[in-house]
């Protein structure tokens, strides 16, 4: 199906590593996907991170840039869909400046850079090195796979035997389903 789970887990450290390196200098790397590791070796025992035309201090406050990927982060699918619905919120113009209502302009939903973003996107990365495909095509609330995923994430106070696990991620622990299940909520944008 995937790569064998020692290959899988030794490309995961090193690209860990270099996540753990780079949010220590204070910087989140924003790109983490299959296109920019790359391999020095056949067997995978030797990997680099490369890309870094997206890198931005952690904490920098960013117009959200939601992208129809599998490695965009829940919290980018929400702050499309406020971009959306909510005319009445602070704009962003070209000098920067913060103004209320809708002045003809392009809305935009201002995030702050977090290395959480980095680690969404390493998980689904290792989702995709063990089970050889992607938990789902694109992070949006009507991608079936995806919306399974939110309901299973966001239901309080059932077991995921009790609530039903979502389908694509059947195949792991108990143990690792539990702790994806809590650790995968999605954090509303400020």
């Amino acid at each position: 199906v995937g790569l064998e789970e020692s290959r899988a887990q030794g490309v995961a450290s090193q690209i860990s590593g270099a996540l753990s390196h780079l949010h220590s200098l204070g910087f989140v790397h924003r790109d983490v996907k299959p296109e920019n590791i790359f391999l020095c070796d056949r067997e995978c025992r030797w990997v680099k991170l490369g890309d870094f035309g997206m890198v931005k201090a952690a904490g920098t406050r960013v117009p959200c840039v939601w992208y129809s990927s599998p490695y965009c982060t829940p919290e980018a699918e929400i702050a499309r869909k406020s971009e959306e619905t909510d005319s009445d919120h602070l704009e962003v113009d070209n000098n920067g400046n913060k103004q209320r209502g809708n002045s003809g302009k392009t809305q935009r939903v201002l995030v702050s850079v977090d290395p959480s973003t980095d680690s969404w996107a390493l998980g689904i990365l290792i989702y995709a090195m063990l089970m050889g495909s992607l938990p789902w095509s694109e992070t949006v609330s009507d991608n079936t796979a995806y919306k399974s995923y939110l309901q299973w994430t966001n239901w309080e106070g059932s077991t995921s035997q009790q609530r039903g696990m979502a389908p694509q991620f059947t195949a792991f622990t108990p143990l690792a389903a539990c702790l994806l299940r809590i650790r995968g909520r999605p954090d509303e944008v400020e």
